[in-house]
């Protein structure tokens, strides 16, 4: 867990860093701003910062300290939403205030985050070293994906559940190495900037053949909103629920049992809509009854001029954030991922956590 100060956009704004304010445990500090060298934050390229302009005082804890901002008689001012404050006079701070220093918009917001690091395809040491480091930086390790993990930590991007679901939470994908810096910089003194997580983003090896970003991007929590998936069999229901529900897809199993009370195909027909996407059967079930009526669906569907959609395209669409080629039951034969099966799970099996 950790303070930070954060830049605002804006014009002129040479608050240009996040800036990391104190480490987990660490003794009581001040954090200087202002335009001298020597400068704990350095804004020496704004005339308007006083060289004693203001001070920000942090108590000592292990949790969430408190934090307080004082002016030190600047001539143009420190501000705290919007207020200017009285010199020498400290004010408590809280998350999400915004802070302006002097006349040219040196702007920032004060952020607190809790690292909750989920990690996928590591080996033995390499989750040894991720898991003391989240620990060095007051973090939590959290074997699963879960809705509170902030970030996932991968060495190589490997097409895992675990990355999927990072996607969309819009969730940072870093390496080990990220983590590595966070503490030295948490460690450090004078305060440093906070490490980018952009700048860590793991080596992508030959696992993806879609040339697209894996940065954050809020578009993959809503990519299937309005989507409906039709399974024909058990297994591929279950497998592809939480990538489903991340991303706002709703999901039906349809199953000849399932739709026992329906005597005839043609009277439930009528779910096979242009809007719904049936996933291809994989592997097709071994029950004779059942495979017949994957087949007369499959049929179905055939004759609307549209195609089954295989299951893996679910996590192709993610990678991509795009569903107008991937998951898109008229656009025909979309190209596989590279080292991807072409049949079976959505994504090859996690690698170790």
């Amino acid at each position: 867990a950790m303070w930070f100060l954060q830049s605002i956009s804006g014009p002129a704004n040479i608050f240009d860093k996040a800036w990391l304010l104190l480490a987990p445990g660490s003794t009581a500090r001040q954090v200087t701003i202002n335009r001298t060298g020597d400068a704990d934050i350095p804004l020496s390229q704004d005339s308007s910062i006083s060289r004693s302009h203001a001070v920000i005082h942090i108590a000592a804890a292990e949790g969430r300290p408190q934090l307080k901002i004082e002016d030190l008689g600047s001539k143009f001012g420190t501000f705290v939403n919007g207020e200017r404050l009285a010199a020498n006079t400290p004010r408590i701070l809280q998350e999400k205030d915004e802070l302006k220093f002097g006349g040219n918009h040196a702007c920032a917001r004060l952020c607190f985050q809790k690292h909750v690091v989920c990690a996928s395809g590591l080996d033995a040491a390499q989750k040894q070293t991720a898991e003391a480091l989240v620990q060095a930086i007051g973090g939590t390790w959290s074997p699963d994906w879960t809705a509170e993990c902030t970030h996932l930590i991968m060495q190589q991007i490997l097409v895992t559940e675990k990355l999927i679901l990072a996607l969309c939470a819009a969730r940072p994908v870093v390496s080990v190495q990220w983590l590595a810096d966070v503490a030295a910089a948490l460690a450090a003194a004078p305060t440093k900037p906070r490490p980018d997580p952009a700048a860590y983003m793991p080596d992508r090896g030959e696992a993806i053949g879609i040339a697209s970003t894996l940065l954050p991007n809020t578009a993959r929590a809503t990519l299937f909103v309005g989507r409906t998936f039709i399974f024909l069999t058990k297994t591929q229901f279950a497998r592809v629920a939480k990538i489903l529900d991340a991303a706002g897809g709703q999901r039906v199993l349809y199953t000849r049992r399932a739709l026992a009370q329906a005597p005839h195909v043609e009277q439930a027909a009528h779910h096979l809509n242009p809007a719904v996407l049936v996933i291809k059967a994989e592997p097709l079930p071994s029950d004779e009854a059942e495979l017949a009526w994957v087949r007369t669906v499959e049929l179905l569907v055939a004759e609307r001029g549209q195609r089954t959609i295989i299951e893996s395209e679910i996590s192709r669409a993610v990678l991509a954030a795009d569903a107008n080629q991937f998951c898109n039951q008229n656009y025909h034969a979309p190209l596989p991922l590279q080292n991807e099966p072409q049949s079976g799970a959505p994504v090859p099996a996690p690698a170790p956590a």
